[in-house]
């Protein structure tokens, strides 16, 4: 039981990196996004 536990604790850790990197491009296409509707509403 507590084996299994820490074997999906450390797969969810061993995933974080690669998450985390994918996450990246996304946030700075959405910030685009918000500045690029900010511009057209005229803010």
């Amino acid at each position: 039981m507590i084996t299994a536990k820490l074997t999906a604790a450390q797969k969810v850790l061993a995933a974080i990196p690669a998450t985390v990197a994918a996450a990246k491009p996304v946030g700075e296409l959405v910030g685009r996004a918000l500045v690029w509707c900010g511009k057209a509403v005229g803010m």
